[in-house]
Protein backbone atom coordinates (compact mmCIF):
# COMPACT_ATOMS: atom_id res chain seq x y z
CA UNK A 1 0.00 0.00 0.00
CA UNK A 2 1.12 3.54 -0.78
CA UNK A 3 1.36 5.81 2.28
CA UNK A 4 -1.78 8.02 2.42
CA UNK A 5 -1.29 11.77 2.18
CA UNK A 6 -1.18 13.61 5.48
CA UNK A 7 -4.16 15.10 7.27
CA UNK A 8 -4.22 18.70 8.52
CA UNK A 9 -3.21 17.79 12.08
CA UNK A 10 -0.06 16.08 10.76
CA UNK A 11 1.14 19.08 8.75
CA UNK A 12 3.58 21.77 9.85
CA UNK A 13 2.93 25.48 9.51
CA UNK A 14 5.52 27.78 7.97
CA UNK A 15 5.83 31.50 7.35
CA UNK A 16 3.96 31.13 4.05
CA UNK A 17 1.68 28.23 4.92
CA UNK A 18 -0.77 28.28 7.84
CA UNK A 19 -4.04 26.45 8.43
CA UNK A 20 -7.44 27.86 9.30
CA UNK A 21 -9.53 26.42 12.10
CA UNK A 22 -13.01 25.28 11.20
CA UNK A 23 -15.83 27.59 12.21
CA UNK A 24 -18.81 25.42 11.27
CA UNK A 25 -17.87 21.73 11.32
CA UNK A 26 -16.06 20.08 14.24
CA UNK A 27 -12.38 19.46 13.49
CA UNK A 28 -12.99 15.71 13.84
CA UNK A 29 -15.78 15.65 11.22
CA UNK A 30 -14.84 13.65 8.09
CA UNK A 31 -18.30 13.45 6.48
CA UNK A 32 -18.17 9.68 6.09
CA UNK A 33 -21.87 9.40 5.20
CA UNK A 34 -24.51 11.57 3.58
CA UNK A 35 -26.41 11.64 6.87
CA UNK A 36 -23.46 13.54 8.32
CA UNK A 37 -23.46 15.94 5.34
CA UNK A 38 -27.22 16.45 5.50
CA UNK A 39 -27.04 17.57 9.12
CA UNK A 40 -25.06 20.63 8.07
CA UNK A 41 -27.12 21.22 4.93
CA UNK A 42 -30.29 21.33 7.02
CA UNK A 43 -28.65 23.86 9.30
CA UNK A 44 -27.81 26.10 6.34
CA UNK A 45 -31.27 25.81 4.77
CA UNK A 46 -33.05 26.65 8.03
CA UNK A 47 -31.21 29.88 8.79
CA UNK A 48 -32.78 33.32 8.85
CA UNK A 49 -30.68 35.85 6.96
CA UNK A 50 -31.30 39.30 8.42
CA UNK A 51 -28.11 41.15 7.55
CA UNK A 52 -25.22 41.06 5.12
CA UNK A 53 -23.07 39.75 7.99
CA UNK A 54 -25.49 36.82 8.35
CA UNK A 55 -25.17 36.17 4.62
CA UNK A 56 -21.36 36.32 4.69
CA UNK A 57 -21.36 33.90 7.61
CA UNK A 58 -23.69 31.60 5.66
CA UNK A 59 -21.33 31.72 2.66
CA UNK A 60 -18.30 30.91 4.80
CA UNK A 61 -20.08 27.98 6.44
CA UNK A 62 -21.35 26.59 3.15
CA UNK A 63 -17.88 26.79 1.65
CA UNK A 64 -16.36 25.06 4.66
CA UNK A 65 -18.79 22.17 4.26
CA UNK A 66 -18.11 21.88 0.53
CA UNK A 67 -14.33 22.17 0.98
CA UNK A 68 -14.28 19.29 3.47
CA UNK A 69 -16.58 17.16 1.31
CA UNK A 70 -14.51 17.73 -1.82
CA UNK A 71 -11.27 17.02 -0.01
CA UNK A 72 -12.60 13.68 1.32
CA UNK A 73 -13.53 12.76 -2.28
CA UNK A 74 -10.18 13.89 -3.72
CA UNK A 75 -8.22 11.95 -1.11
CA UNK A 76 -10.01 8.81 -2.28
CA UNK A 77 -9.43 9.66 -5.96
CA UNK A 78 -5.72 10.22 -5.32
CA UNK A 79 -5.47 6.88 -3.50
CA UNK A 80 -7.26 5.09 -6.37
CA UNK A 81 -5.15 6.59 -9.15
CA UNK A 82 -1.94 5.85 -7.27
CA UNK A 83 -2.97 2.17 -7.25
CA UNK A 84 -5.43 1.96 -10.14
CA UNK A 85 -5.60 -1.84 -10.10
CA UNK A 86 -6.49 -1.97 -6.39
CA UNK A 87 -10.16 -2.92 -6.41
CA UNK A 88 -10.67 -1.91 -2.78
CA UNK A 89 -9.45 1.64 -3.39
CA UNK A 90 -11.60 1.94 -6.48
CA UNK A 91 -14.59 0.63 -4.52
CA UNK A 92 -13.94 3.13 -1.72
CA UNK A 93 -13.79 6.02 -4.18
CA UNK A 94 -16.87 4.95 -6.14
CA UNK A 95 -18.96 4.24 -3.03
CA UNK A 96 -18.13 7.63 -1.54
CA UNK A 97 -18.96 9.31 -4.83
CA UNK A 98 -22.19 7.32 -5.15
CA UNK A 99 -23.42 7.43 -1.56
CA UNK A 100 -22.19 10.84 -0.42
CA UNK A 101 -21.26 13.11 -3.32
CA UNK A 102 -24.08 12.21 -5.72
CA UNK A 103 -26.81 12.85 -3.09
CA UNK A 104 -25.11 16.17 -2.38
CA UNK A 105 -25.70 17.32 -5.99
CA UNK A 106 -29.41 17.76 -5.31
CA UNK A 107 -28.72 19.50 -2.03
CA UNK A 108 -26.23 21.78 -3.75
CA UNK A 109 -29.05 22.98 -6.00
CA UNK A 110 -31.17 23.68 -2.90
CA UNK A 111 -28.30 25.66 -1.37
CA UNK A 112 -27.85 27.60 -4.61
CA UNK A 113 -31.53 28.48 -4.75
CA UNK A 114 -31.61 29.44 -1.07
CA UNK A 115 -28.71 31.83 -1.56
CA UNK A 116 -30.04 33.30 -4.81
CA UNK A 117 -33.40 33.95 -3.13
CA UNK A 118 -31.77 36.28 -0.57
CA UNK A 119 -32.39 39.94 -1.49
CA UNK A 120 -29.36 40.97 0.55
CA UNK A 121 -26.98 39.22 -1.84
CA UNK A 122 -27.24 42.20 -4.19
CA UNK A 123 -25.75 44.37 -1.46
CA UNK A 124 -22.62 42.23 -1.52
CA UNK A 125 -21.98 43.13 -5.15
CA UNK A 126 -19.32 45.79 -5.29
CA UNK A 127 -18.22 44.92 -1.74
CA UNK A 128 -16.63 41.49 -2.30
CA UNK A 129 -14.27 41.08 -5.28
CA UNK A 130 -15.53 38.49 -7.73
CA UNK A 131 -18.96 37.95 -6.23
CA UNK A 132 -20.72 39.08 -9.40
CA UNK A 133 -19.01 36.23 -11.28
CA UNK A 134 -20.00 33.88 -8.47
CA UNK A 135 -23.62 34.94 -8.81
CA UNK A 136 -23.47 34.36 -12.56
CA UNK A 137 -22.10 30.84 -12.02
CA UNK A 138 -24.80 29.98 -9.46
CA UNK A 139 -27.55 31.31 -11.72
CA UNK A 140 -26.20 29.15 -14.55
CA UNK A 141 -26.00 26.06 -12.33
CA UNK A 142 -29.60 26.49 -11.20
CA UNK A 143 -30.72 27.01 -14.80
CA UNK A 144 -29.23 23.71 -16.03
CA UNK A 145 -29.88 21.55 -12.95
CA UNK A 146 -32.18 18.57 -13.44
CA UNK A 147 -32.74 15.97 -10.71
CA UNK A 148 -32.98 13.16 -13.26
CA UNK A 149 -29.38 13.84 -14.34
CA UNK A 150 -27.91 12.91 -10.97
CA UNK A 151 -27.78 9.13 -11.61
CA UNK A 152 -26.41 9.84 -15.09
CA UNK A 153 -23.50 11.78 -13.58
CA UNK A 154 -22.75 8.74 -11.44
CA UNK A 155 -22.75 6.42 -14.47
CA UNK A 156 -20.49 8.85 -16.34
CA UNK A 157 -18.01 8.83 -13.45
CA UNK A 158 -17.92 5.03 -13.25
CA UNK A 159 -17.28 4.67 -16.97
CA UNK A 160 -14.44 7.14 -16.66
CA UNK A 161 -13.02 4.97 -13.90
CA UNK A 162 -13.32 1.94 -16.20
CA UNK A 163 -11.20 3.77 -18.75
CA UNK A 164 -8.59 4.74 -16.16
CA UNK A 165 -8.37 1.16 -14.89
CA UNK A 166 -8.03 -0.20 -18.43
CA UNK A 167 -5.21 2.17 -19.35
CA UNK A 168 -3.41 1.56 -16.06
CA UNK A 169 -3.43 -2.19 -16.71
CA UNK A 170 -1.88 -2.14 -20.21
CA UNK A 171 1.70 -3.37 -20.49
CA UNK A 172 3.99 -4.68 -23.23
CA UNK A 173 6.83 -7.20 -23.12
CA UNK A 174 10.07 -5.73 -24.45
CA UNK A 175 13.50 -7.35 -24.24
CA UNK A 176 12.54 -9.45 -21.25
CA UNK A 177 10.82 -6.64 -19.34
CA UNK A 178 7.18 -5.85 -18.69
CA UNK A 179 6.67 -2.15 -19.41
CA UNK A 180 3.75 0.20 -18.84
CA UNK A 181 2.73 2.13 -21.95
CA UNK A 182 4.33 5.23 -20.42
CA UNK A 183 7.64 3.41 -19.99
CA UNK A 184 7.42 1.91 -23.48
CA UNK A 185 6.78 5.30 -25.07
CA UNK A 186 9.79 6.67 -23.20
CA UNK A 187 12.02 3.97 -24.73
CA UNK A 188 10.50 4.68 -28.14
CA UNK A 189 11.72 8.28 -27.98
CA UNK A 190 15.21 7.17 -26.93
CA UNK A 191 15.72 4.31 -29.40
CA UNK A 192 18.12 5.30 -32.22
CA UNK A 193 17.90 2.02 -34.13
CA UNK A 194 15.06 2.55 -36.60
CA UNK A 195 14.17 -1.13 -36.95
CA UNK A 196 13.90 -1.59 -33.19
CA UNK A 197 11.92 1.65 -32.91
CA UNK A 198 9.48 0.39 -35.53
CA UNK A 199 9.12 -2.91 -33.69
CA UNK A 200 8.39 -1.21 -30.36
CA UNK A 201 6.00 1.30 -31.96
CA UNK A 202 4.01 -1.55 -33.51
CA UNK A 203 3.99 -3.45 -30.21
CA UNK A 204 2.59 -0.43 -28.29
CA UNK A 205 -0.07 0.38 -30.85
CA UNK A 206 -1.12 -3.23 -31.30
CA UNK A 207 -1.63 -3.41 -27.54
CA UNK A 208 -3.88 -0.35 -27.63
CA UNK A 209 -5.77 -1.63 -30.68
CA UNK A 210 -6.31 -5.01 -29.02
CA UNK A 211 -8.86 -3.14 -26.87
CA UNK A 212 -10.42 -1.28 -29.80
CA UNK A 213 -13.90 -2.58 -29.03
CA UNK A 214 -13.53 -1.67 -25.35
CA UNK A 215 -12.75 1.97 -26.21
CA UNK A 216 -15.67 2.17 -28.64
CA UNK A 217 -18.13 0.59 -26.21
CA UNK A 218 -17.06 2.92 -23.41
CA UNK A 219 -17.40 5.93 -25.67
CA UNK A 220 -20.77 4.78 -27.00
CA UNK A 221 -22.13 4.68 -23.47
CA UNK A 222 -20.56 8.01 -22.51
CA UNK A 223 -21.89 9.83 -25.58
CA UNK A 224 -25.38 8.40 -25.00
CA UNK A 225 -25.37 9.39 -21.32
CA UNK A 226 -24.05 12.88 -22.02
CA UNK A 227 -26.54 13.49 -24.82
CA UNK A 228 -29.35 12.43 -22.46
CA UNK A 229 -28.04 14.81 -19.77
CA UNK A 230 -28.23 17.66 -22.28
CA UNK A 231 -31.72 16.76 -23.47
CA UNK A 232 -32.99 16.45 -19.92
CA UNK A 233 -31.78 20.01 -19.31
CA UNK A 234 -33.49 21.31 -22.45
CA UNK A 235 -30.47 21.63 -24.72
CA UNK A 236 -30.18 20.49 -28.34
CA UNK A 237 -26.92 18.69 -27.70
CA UNK A 238 -24.24 18.10 -25.09
CA UNK A 239 -22.03 20.87 -26.48
CA UNK A 240 -24.58 23.55 -25.61
CA UNK A 241 -25.10 22.03 -22.17
CA UNK A 242 -21.40 21.63 -21.45
CA UNK A 243 -20.65 25.22 -22.45
CA UNK A 244 -22.98 26.34 -19.69
CA UNK A 245 -21.76 23.73 -17.20
CA UNK A 246 -18.14 24.81 -17.73
CA UNK A 247 -19.15 28.47 -17.25
CA UNK A 248 -17.66 29.54 -20.57
CA UNK A 249 -18.83 33.12 -20.36
CA UNK A 250 -16.11 34.75 -22.46
CA UNK A 251 -16.13 32.80 -25.74
CA UNK A 252 -18.39 30.76 -28.01
CA UNK A 253 -18.31 27.56 -30.08
CA UNK A 254 -17.66 29.75 -33.14
CA UNK A 255 -14.48 31.01 -31.46
CA UNK A 256 -13.29 27.40 -31.17
CA UNK A 257 -13.91 26.90 -34.86
CA UNK A 258 -12.01 30.12 -35.61
CA UNK A 259 -9.07 28.56 -33.76
CA UNK A 260 -9.43 25.39 -35.84
CA UNK A 261 -9.31 27.47 -39.01
CA UNK A 262 -6.13 29.22 -37.87
CA UNK A 263 -4.43 25.90 -37.12
CA UNK A 264 -5.38 24.45 -40.50
CA UNK A 265 -4.45 27.59 -42.44
CA UNK A 266 -1.33 28.86 -40.70
CA UNK A 267 0.07 26.30 -38.28
CA UNK A 268 -0.19 23.07 -40.26
CA UNK A 269 2.08 24.43 -43.06
CA UNK A 270 4.74 25.26 -40.43
CA UNK A 271 4.51 21.73 -39.05
CA UNK A 272 4.88 20.26 -42.53
CA UNK A 273 8.07 22.32 -42.95
CA UNK A 274 9.41 21.21 -39.58
CA UNK A 275 8.61 17.56 -40.25
CA UNK A 276 10.42 17.93 -43.56
CA UNK A 277 13.51 18.88 -41.54
CA UNK A 278 13.03 15.79 -39.36
CA UNK A 279 12.84 13.65 -42.49
CA UNK A 280 16.14 15.12 -43.73
CA UNK A 281 17.76 14.39 -40.38
CA UNK A 282 16.65 10.76 -40.57
CA UNK A 283 17.70 10.50 -44.21
CA UNK A 284 14.63 8.44 -45.15
CA UNK A 285 12.45 8.42 -48.24
CA UNK A 286 9.26 8.27 -46.16
CA UNK A 287 8.76 9.77 -42.70
CA UNK A 288 6.97 7.22 -40.55
CA UNK A 289 5.19 7.90 -37.22
CA UNK A 290 7.97 6.09 -35.34
CA UNK A 291 10.48 8.51 -36.91
CA UNK A 292 8.63 11.62 -35.73
CA UNK A 293 9.13 10.73 -32.05
CA UNK A 294 12.91 11.16 -32.52
CA UNK A 295 13.30 14.69 -33.84
CA UNK A 296 17.09 14.57 -34.09
CA UNK A 297 18.57 11.03 -34.42
CA UNK A 298 22.13 12.38 -34.42
CA UNK A 299 21.74 14.09 -31.03
CA UNK A 300 19.02 11.96 -29.46
CA UNK A 301 16.71 13.06 -26.68
CA UNK A 302 18.28 15.31 -24.00
CA UNK A 303 19.32 13.21 -21.02
CA UNK A 304 18.46 14.12 -17.45
CA UNK A 305 21.13 14.05 -14.79
CA UNK A 306 21.03 12.49 -11.36
CA UNK A 307 18.54 10.49 -9.37
CA UNK A 308 14.82 10.83 -8.73
CA UNK A 309 15.64 13.03 -5.74
CA UNK A 310 17.85 15.18 -7.97
CA UNK A 311 14.87 15.60 -10.30
CA UNK A 312 12.81 17.00 -7.42
CA UNK A 313 15.68 19.18 -6.15
CA UNK A 314 16.34 20.57 -9.64
CA UNK A 315 12.65 21.37 -10.04
CA UNK A 316 12.73 23.41 -6.84
CA UNK A 317 15.88 25.27 -7.92
CA UNK A 318 14.47 26.08 -11.35
CA UNK A 319 11.30 27.46 -9.73
CA UNK A 320 13.45 29.52 -7.37
CA UNK A 321 14.95 31.25 -10.41
CA UNK A 322 11.46 32.56 -11.24
CA UNK A 323 10.39 33.52 -7.69
CA UNK A 324 11.63 32.33 -4.26
CA UNK A 325 8.09 31.67 -2.98
CA UNK A 326 7.44 29.28 -5.88
CA UNK A 327 10.34 27.10 -4.76
CA UNK A 328 9.14 27.22 -1.16
CA UNK A 329 5.70 25.90 -2.15
CA UNK A 330 6.99 22.87 -4.05
CA UNK A 331 9.62 22.17 -1.40
CA UNK A 332 6.85 22.05 1.21
CA UNK A 333 4.89 19.59 -0.93
CA UNK A 334 7.97 17.39 -1.34
CA UNK A 335 8.71 17.37 2.38
CA UNK A 336 5.12 16.49 3.36
CA UNK A 337 4.34 13.77 0.80
CA UNK A 338 2.24 15.73 -1.70
CA UNK A 339 4.21 14.54 -4.74
CA UNK A 340 3.84 11.19 -6.54
CA UNK A 341 5.98 11.68 -9.61
CA UNK A 342 7.43 8.43 -10.92
CA UNK A 343 5.75 5.72 -13.01
CA UNK A 344 5.16 2.20 -11.76
CA UNK A 345 3.01 -0.77 -12.67
CA UNK A 346 -0.62 -0.38 -11.64
CA UNK A 347 -0.48 3.38 -11.43
CA UNK A 348 -3.09 5.26 -13.48
CA UNK A 349 -1.77 7.05 -16.60
CA UNK A 350 -1.39 10.79 -17.05
CA UNK A 351 -0.78 13.59 -14.62
CA UNK A 352 -2.74 16.08 -12.57
CA UNK A 353 -2.61 18.67 -9.84
CA UNK A 354 -5.50 18.36 -7.38
CA UNK A 355 -6.10 21.09 -4.81
CA UNK A 356 -7.22 19.89 -1.39
CA UNK A 357 -9.34 22.88 -0.46
CA UNK A 358 -9.62 22.51 3.28
CA UNK A 359 -5.91 22.22 4.00
CA UNK A 360 -5.04 24.46 1.06
CA UNK A 361 -2.33 22.13 -0.25
CA UNK A 362 -2.23 20.71 -3.79
CA UNK A 363 -1.17 17.18 -4.72
CA UNK A 364 0.87 16.52 -7.88
CA UNK A 365 0.53 13.17 -9.66
CA UNK A 366 2.51 12.23 -12.76
CA UNK A 367 4.31 9.32 -14.42
CA UNK A 368 7.94 10.38 -14.80
CA UNK A 369 10.14 7.85 -16.57
CA UNK A 370 13.46 9.67 -16.69
CA UNK A 371 12.85 11.19 -20.13
CA UNK A 372 13.20 14.87 -20.92
CA UNK A 373 9.42 15.24 -21.31
CA UNK A 374 9.22 14.77 -17.53
CA UNK A 375 10.68 18.26 -17.13
CA UNK A 376 7.81 19.87 -18.97
CA UNK A 377 5.24 17.84 -17.02
CA UNK A 378 6.58 18.61 -13.54
CA UNK A 379 7.00 22.31 -14.32
CA UNK A 380 3.48 22.36 -15.80
CA UNK A 381 1.93 20.78 -12.73
CA UNK A 382 4.05 22.99 -10.46
CA UNK A 383 2.49 26.00 -12.21
CA UNK A 384 -0.94 24.74 -11.16
CA UNK A 385 0.31 24.22 -7.60
CA UNK A 386 1.79 27.74 -7.44
CA UNK A 387 -1.57 29.13 -8.61
CA UNK A 388 -3.27 27.26 -5.76
CA UNK A 389 -0.82 28.59 -3.18
CA UNK A 390 -1.07 32.18 -4.44
CA UNK A 391 -4.83 32.14 -3.89
CA UNK A 392 -5.16 29.85 -0.84
CA UNK A 393 -5.63 32.73 1.64
CA UNK A 394 -8.42 34.53 -0.22
CA UNK A 395 -11.44 35.15 2.03
CA UNK A 396 -13.95 33.15 0.00
CA UNK A 397 -13.50 29.86 -1.85
CA UNK A 398 -15.40 31.18 -4.89
CA UNK A 399 -12.70 33.82 -5.34
CA UNK A 400 -10.12 31.10 -5.99
CA UNK A 401 -12.42 28.86 -8.02
CA UNK A 402 -10.75 30.02 -11.21
CA UNK A 403 -11.69 28.68 -14.65
CA UNK A 404 -9.48 26.29 -16.59
CA UNK A 405 -8.43 28.91 -19.12
CA UNK A 406 -6.48 30.84 -16.46
CA UNK A 407 -5.46 27.68 -14.57
CA UNK A 408 -3.77 26.38 -17.71
CA UNK A 409 -2.08 29.73 -18.28
CA UNK A 410 -0.54 29.25 -14.84
CA UNK A 411 0.85 25.84 -15.80
CA UNK A 412 1.90 26.50 -19.38
CA UNK A 413 3.18 29.97 -18.55
CA UNK A 414 5.46 28.42 -15.93
CA UNK A 415 6.96 26.17 -18.61
CA UNK A 416 8.13 29.17 -20.64
CA UNK A 417 9.21 31.30 -17.69
CA UNK A 418 11.48 28.49 -16.46
CA UNK A 419 12.78 27.39 -19.86
CA UNK A 420 15.94 29.51 -19.72
CA UNK A 421 17.07 27.48 -16.69
CA UNK A 422 16.26 23.99 -17.93
CA UNK A 423 19.98 23.31 -18.35
CA UNK A 424 19.94 22.50 -14.61
CA UNK A 425 18.09 19.28 -15.43
CA UNK A 426 20.45 18.17 -18.21
CA UNK A 427 23.33 15.71 -17.99
CA UNK A 428 25.01 17.49 -20.92
CA UNK A 429 24.69 21.32 -21.08
CA UNK A 430 25.18 21.08 -24.87
CA UNK A 431 21.70 19.51 -25.02
CA UNK A 432 20.07 22.80 -24.02
CA UNK A 433 19.31 23.98 -27.58
CA UNK A 434 17.83 20.57 -28.33
CA UNK A 435 15.65 20.89 -25.23
CA UNK A 436 14.40 24.31 -26.34
CA UNK A 437 13.75 22.96 -29.83
CA UNK A 438 11.71 20.11 -28.33
CA UNK A 439 9.66 22.59 -26.30
CA UNK A 440 9.02 25.08 -29.11
CA UNK A 441 8.31 22.46 -31.77
CA UNK A 442 6.21 20.70 -29.16
CA UNK A 443 4.10 23.86 -28.83
CA UNK A 444 3.30 23.77 -32.55
CA UNK A 445 2.49 20.05 -32.33
CA UNK A 446 0.31 20.57 -29.27
CA UNK A 447 -1.64 23.45 -30.80
CA UNK A 448 -2.42 21.19 -33.76
CA UNK A 449 -3.28 18.22 -31.54
CA UNK A 450 -5.62 20.41 -29.47
CA UNK A 451 -7.48 21.31 -32.66
CA UNK A 452 -7.90 17.62 -33.53
CA UNK A 453 -9.18 16.65 -30.08
CA UNK A 454 -11.51 19.63 -29.83
CA UNK A 455 -12.89 19.21 -33.36
CA UNK A 456 -13.33 15.46 -32.80
CA UNK A 457 -15.28 16.01 -29.59
CA UNK A 458 -17.46 18.70 -31.18
CA UNK A 459 -18.19 16.31 -34.06
CA UNK A 460 -19.11 13.47 -31.68
CA UNK A 461 -21.62 15.49 -29.71
CA UNK A 462 -23.03 17.20 -32.78
CA UNK A 463 -23.64 13.68 -34.16
CA UNK A 464 -24.48 11.61 -31.05
CA UNK A 465 -26.02 8.72 -33.02
CA UNK A 466 -22.85 7.98 -34.99
CA UNK A 467 -21.50 4.46 -35.54
CA UNK A 468 -18.01 3.13 -34.83
CA UNK A 469 -17.23 3.41 -38.54
CA UNK A 470 -18.45 7.03 -38.58
CA UNK A 471 -16.30 7.81 -35.52
CA UNK A 472 -13.12 6.40 -37.02
CA UNK A 473 -13.77 8.07 -40.38
CA UNK A 474 -14.34 11.41 -38.63
CA UNK A 475 -11.08 11.05 -36.74
CA UNK A 476 -9.27 10.24 -39.98
CA UNK A 477 -10.69 13.33 -41.71
CA UNK A 478 -10.01 15.62 -38.77
CA UNK A 479 -6.38 14.52 -38.40
CA UNK A 480 -5.84 15.15 -42.10
CA UNK A 481 -7.24 18.65 -41.63
CA UNK A 482 -4.85 19.66 -38.83
CA UNK A 483 -1.85 17.33 -38.71
CA UNK A 484 1.11 17.20 -41.13
CA UNK A 485 0.51 15.37 -44.41
CA UNK A 486 4.14 14.31 -44.62
CA UNK A 487 3.85 11.47 -42.07
CA UNK A 488 3.36 8.15 -43.89
CA UNK A 489 1.01 5.58 -42.28
CA UNK A 490 1.01 3.20 -45.24
CA UNK A 491 0.25 -0.32 -44.04
CA UNK A 492 -0.46 0.82 -40.47
CA UNK A 493 -3.39 3.14 -41.12
CA UNK A 494 -5.31 1.80 -38.13
CA UNK A 495 -2.64 3.12 -35.80
CA UNK A 496 -3.95 6.66 -36.41
CA UNK A 497 -6.95 5.66 -34.28
CA UNK A 498 -4.85 4.93 -31.20
CA UNK A 499 -4.33 8.65 -30.63
CA UNK A 500 -7.94 9.29 -29.59
CA UNK A 501 -8.08 6.01 -27.72
CA UNK A 502 -5.24 7.18 -25.47
CA UNK A 503 -6.68 10.68 -24.89
CA UNK A 504 -8.15 10.44 -21.39
CA UNK A 505 -9.94 13.82 -21.71
CA UNK A 506 -12.33 12.34 -24.28
CA UNK A 507 -13.42 9.69 -21.80
CA UNK A 508 -13.07 11.39 -18.43
CA UNK A 509 -13.32 15.18 -18.96
CA UNK A 510 -15.59 15.79 -21.98
CA UNK A 511 -15.09 18.87 -24.15
CA UNK A 512 -12.20 19.93 -21.94
CA UNK A 513 -9.26 20.56 -24.24
CA UNK A 514 -9.64 23.87 -26.07
CA UNK A 515 -8.54 25.48 -22.77
CA UNK A 516 -5.03 24.19 -23.45
CA UNK A 517 -5.00 25.95 -26.82
CA UNK A 518 -6.25 29.23 -25.37
CA UNK A 519 -3.75 29.15 -22.53
CA UNK A 520 -0.84 27.96 -24.69
CA UNK A 521 -1.32 30.93 -27.00
CA UNK A 522 -1.35 33.06 -23.83
CA UNK A 523 1.77 31.37 -22.44
CA UNK A 524 3.64 31.96 -25.69
CA UNK A 525 2.63 35.62 -25.55
CA UNK A 526 4.02 35.65 -22.01
CA UNK A 527 7.24 34.04 -23.27
CA UNK A 528 7.53 36.76 -25.92
CA UNK A 529 7.16 39.40 -23.19
CA UNK A 530 9.78 37.67 -21.03
CA UNK A 531 12.37 37.89 -23.81
CA UNK A 532 11.99 41.67 -23.73
CA UNK A 533 11.61 42.19 -19.95
CA UNK A 534 11.77 39.04 -17.84
CA UNK A 535 11.05 40.59 -14.44
CA UNK A 536 8.04 42.47 -15.76
CA UNK A 537 6.64 39.30 -17.37
CA UNK A 538 7.03 37.34 -14.11
CA UNK A 539 5.36 40.09 -12.10
CA UNK A 540 2.43 40.30 -14.53
CA UNK A 541 2.06 36.52 -14.36
CA UNK A 542 2.16 36.50 -10.55
CA UNK A 543 -0.34 39.36 -10.26
CA UNK A 544 -2.78 37.73 -12.69
CA UNK A 545 -2.68 34.42 -10.82
CA UNK A 546 -3.03 36.13 -7.44
CA UNK A 547 -6.39 37.59 -8.54
CA UNK A 548 -7.94 34.13 -8.57
CA UNK A 549 -11.35 34.51 -10.22
CA UNK A 550 -12.18 38.02 -9.09
CA UNK A 551 -11.95 39.32 -12.68
CA UNK A 552 -13.16 38.08 -16.05
CA UNK A 553 -10.82 36.02 -18.22
CA UNK A 554 -10.03 38.93 -20.58
CA UNK A 555 -9.18 41.09 -17.52
CA UNK A 556 -6.98 38.38 -16.01
CA UNK A 557 -5.07 37.98 -19.26
CA UNK A 558 -4.72 41.74 -19.54
CA UNK A 559 -3.25 41.84 -16.02
CA UNK A 560 -0.61 39.37 -17.26
CA UNK A 561 0.13 41.72 -20.16
CA UNK A 562 -1.40 39.51 -22.86
CA UNK A 563 -4.66 39.24 -24.80
CA UNK A 564 -7.50 36.73 -24.42
CA UNK A 565 -7.98 35.86 -28.08
CA UNK A 566 -7.35 32.59 -29.89
CA UNK A 567 -8.67 33.12 -33.41
CA UNK A 568 -6.98 32.90 -36.82
CA UNK A 569 -4.82 36.01 -36.57
CA UNK A 570 -3.50 35.10 -33.11
CA UNK A 571 -2.64 31.57 -34.25
CA UNK A 572 -0.72 33.04 -37.19
CA UNK A 573 1.10 35.56 -34.97
CA UNK A 574 2.20 32.90 -32.49
CA UNK A 575 3.10 30.32 -35.17
CA UNK A 576 5.37 32.92 -36.80
CA UNK A 577 6.92 33.88 -33.44
CA UNK A 578 7.65 30.26 -32.51
CA UNK A 579 9.16 29.70 -35.96
CA UNK A 580 11.51 32.65 -35.42
CA UNK A 581 12.57 31.26 -32.04
CA UNK A 582 13.15 27.81 -33.52
CA UNK A 583 15.42 29.34 -36.14
CA UNK A 584 17.67 30.63 -33.33
CA UNK A 585 18.29 27.20 -31.75
CA UNK A 586 18.30 24.94 -34.82
CA UNK A 587 21.59 24.64 -36.69
CA UNK A 588 19.89 23.90 -40.01
CA UNK A 589 18.39 26.73 -42.03
CA UNK A 590 14.62 26.99 -41.76
CA UNK A 591 12.50 28.45 -44.58
CA UNK A 592 11.06 31.88 -43.82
Amino acid sequence: MITPIKEKAELQETELISFKKRQFLPESEKLESFDRVKKYIDDLLSRKIESTQDLKKWLHDREELENVLEERLYRRYIAFTREATNSELRKDFEEYYSKVVIPFFESKNQLDQFYLSQPLRKELEGQIPGIELYHKKLETDVEIFRRENIPLFEKDQKLGNDYSELMGSLTVEWEGQELTLTQANKLLKQEKDRAKREELYILINQKVLSHREDYHRLLDQLVEIRHQIAQNAGFKNYIEYRWKALHRFDYTIDDNKDYHAGVSKYLKPRLNQYYGLIQERHGVDALRPYDVVVTNPQKGEPRLKGTQQDFIDNTIEVLRSVHPAFAHYISYMAQHGFLDLFTRKGKAPGGYNLYLKEIGIPFIFMNATGSFSDVRVIIHEAGHAVHDFLTRDMEFAFQRDFPIEIAELASQGMEYLTMKNWHKFLADPDDYNTAVEEQLAGALKLLAHIATIDAFQLWMYENPKHSWEDREAAWENITKQFLPDIVDYSGIEDFRQTRWMQQLHIFEVPLYYIEYGISLLGALQLYKLSLADYESAVEGYRKALSLGYTRSLPELYETAGITFYFGESKVKEIADFVWEQLAEVISEELPA
